[in-house]
């Protein structure tokens, strides 16, 4: 080897040596350029020895990586969107809180029936005081006031959460739009062998946006391209995407209200609300993290089981009043019955299951019953027969008549209905898709049921005539009938909007007639005129043994299903309080372990800028030391030639 050959092969090393440092000192001003760009990665530039033959040839740059571990950043993408989730949750249920009032507020719901209890009491004292008698109207319309507005609250969150649906179904076809775009522009550089790493920061920012709305994977493909999945694995985003496209769909509803419901296929018809879709395939039970899974939480499950909790309490008390022949609360405009008497002659014997009464306006199949001999039991309405006036009726949860003989012009008052029903004696085997119930009345076509003894959530679509009802059911999902035996007599839960009570609280108001007329609330509404007694106190000491008294509620609400009026009242603000607080513990939970993967993202893969100008003064030196390489060459090739001439 000549030593003019030996001097070219050190100035083309020398030279590679530059150029790496060029590139070098390029990714590090990029990169203290980005160091506060939202989901800009460190870059780095690999270098890699030339070697010809069994000698060093120089050094030569990679393409540009990022200093990212895919592992952890996934897990920072999962946490985000389980963090999300809790946040909406959390951010909803608060909201309503603040309206519904804590536990132990003297404004609350339950402080205010406690109100109407305290001027009933008030009033067994002076019974012929106009004050105490229009103090227990005015007491009666702020309970009536705080069941309308919590209600009607209930509805705007749930309203706002359905809204918030929409909204986020639109940002996370359009993030799903952007990762297409990058995939392409991603998998072109790819082939050329370029740099990919600026763009998979803007990837990564897209993944997270949908991880922000909703739990998904990823995976990346051998060309680059990155494939995006649901948590169950239904795919959002591969190699058949169509570009502008919206795989994900979702139908706001412009008013929610107390019957609006969500009903997962096959039994999608029967609900208002729409579910989330992707290729026409519902995906709604499968979602899971992500500001679309909290608020899904919050419009079909937390604040539904709250408003039956209130639809019952609204409707027990307007029926113990009724009871009581105070017909002091209505439903919108309409009134429940009088008070009226069993015109049989002789009375009905024990196992009876019909009356004759005097009037049967404002009656209506499935309406509940009550005998003055017999407060505590209740009886259904199954049949009216309008031409001699004739009640057909079941103790509820059986299919028997009277348990006790009522006697001829005994004292018979009514009722709303509030579904309650029960396995019958037979039970049901796995797979079975009828079933009859113990009741005779209160099953309807389109309620959601669960037994009390396995998970599983049916629909029924069919009911046959009773008593007693046999109904037709259908489970969520792809299975057919029972997923699970069932026990005779076995609990059944109607999940909300129970049908025919959804919406009472929400309509619940004090009757004009005892408003206008406030002698009522001492001497009840079956009189045509006020009573020349003085001191009646009967009426009032009556209402005040009733809200001491324990009443029986359905399983249909997560409480205790006996309980007073006033402490069912606490027990509600109670439960929302508790799901409110439990979410908020975890959010602060998930907060906490998203704060420390984010940290462990950020040490890892951010722009320290004083690690790159540390790095950025060794690649001066590195530079430098070529350039004087370069130069010392260069003068070695000057004087070789000087010395050949």
């Amino acid at each position: 080897m000549t030593t003019a050959t030996s001097l070219n092969g050190a100035l083309l090393i020398a030279a590679s040596g530059l150029q790496a440092n060029q590139v070098g000192l390029d990714v590090v001003s990029r990169n203290v350029a980005n160091a506060q760009v939202t989901g800009y990665t460190s870059k780095t530039a690999p270098l890699e020895s030339i070697v010809t033959g069994d000698a060093n040839a120089g050094v030569r740059t990679l393409a540009i990586t990022r200093n990212v571990t895919e592992a952890l950043l996934r897990q920072l993408q999962t946490s985000n969107s389980v963090n999300q989730q809790m946040s909406t949750q959390s951010a909803f249920l608060q909201s309503f809180q603040n309206n519904f009032g804590q536990p132990g507020n003297s404004t609350n719901l339950a402080a205010q029936i406690g109100n109407l209890q305290n001027a009933l009491s008030a009033l067994t004292v002076s019974p012929d005081d106009p004050t105490a008698q229009t103090q227990v109207i005015s007491t009666a319309q702020n309970v009536t006031q705080q069941f309308n507005l919590v209600t009607q609250n209930l509805g705007q969150v749930r309203q706002q959460a359905d809204a918030a649906i929409s909204t986020s179904v639109t940002n996370v076809n359009t993030a799903l739009n952007q990762i297409f775009t990058l995939n392409n522009q991603i998998t072109a550089l790819q082939a050329r062998g370029e740099s990919t790493a600026d763009l998979q920061d803007q990837r990564d920012n897209q993944v997270n946006a949908v991880a922000k709305e909703m739990g998904i994977t990823t995976a990346v493909q051998g060309n680059g391209a990155m494939y995006v999945y649901t948590g169950n694995g239904t795919t959002l985003l591969d190699s058949t995407f169509a570009a502008n496209s919206s795989p994900v769909t979702f139908t706001p509803t412009p008013v929610v209200g107390p019957n609006a419901a969500y009903y997962p296929p096959p039994s999608s018809t029967f609900g208002g609300l729409s579910g989330i879709s992707v290729g026409g395939v519902d995906i709604t039970g499968a979602i899971q993290g992500g500001n679309i899974a909290g608020d899904l939480n919050v419009r079909d499950n937390i604040l539904p089981a709250t408003q039956s909790q209130l639809d019952e309490l609204a409707a027990q008390l307007a029926t113990k009043f009724n009871t009581n022949d105070l017909q002091l609360f209505q439903r919108g405009n309409q009134i429940l019955p009088s008070a009226d008497t069993v015109t049989n002659v002789g009375g009905v014997a024990t196992g009876g299951n019909s009356i004759t009464v005097q009037s049967i306006t404002n009656l209506s199949v499935g309406m509940s019953l009550h005998f003055g001999s017999q407060p505590n039991t209740t009886y259904l309405i199954t049949g009216i027969n309008t031409g001699t006036n004739t009640l057909s009726f079941v103790q509820q949860g059986t299919t028997t008549g009277l348990t006790a003989g009522v006697a001829q012009d005994e004292k018979v008052t009514f009722g709303p209905a509030i579904p309650q029903i029960t396995t019958g004696a037979a039970g049901g085997a796995l797979g079975a898709t009828t079933l009859t119930l113990a009741d005779a009345i209160g099953a309807q076509t389109g309620m959601r049921i669960q037994f009390l003894g396995h998970s599983a959530i049916y629909t029924i679509t069919n009911v046959a005539a009773g008593p007693p009802q046999q109904v037709t059911i259908q489970p969520d999902g792809t299975g057919v009938g029972l997923q699970a035996p069932v026990a005779a007599g076995e609990g059944i839960r109607i999940l909300p909007p129970v049908i025919g009570l959804a919406g009472y609280a929400n309509n619940i108001t004090v009757n004009t007639n005892v408003i206008n007329n406030p002698w009522r609330v001492r001497d009840g509404t079956r009189v045509q005129t006020p009573s020349t007694l003085t001191g009646n106190n009967t009426l009032p000491t009556n209402l005040v043994t009733m809200f001491n008294a324990l009443q029986t509620f359905t399983n249909n609400t997560k409480l205790a299903t006996s309980a007073t009026l006033v402490n069912f009242g606490s027990s509600a603000i109670a439960y929302q309080a508790n799901v409110t607080a439990t979410t908020k513990a975890t959010l602060d939970s998930a907060t906490t372990i998203y704060n420390s993967l984010n940290r462990q993202f950020l040490d890892e893969s951010a722009v320290n800028v004083d690690t790159q100008l540390s790095n950025m003064i060794t690649i001066q030196s590195s530079y430098a030391a070529s350039a004087r390489t370069i130069t010392a060459i260069k003068q070695m090739m000057d004087e070789l030639e000087q010395a050949v001439r």
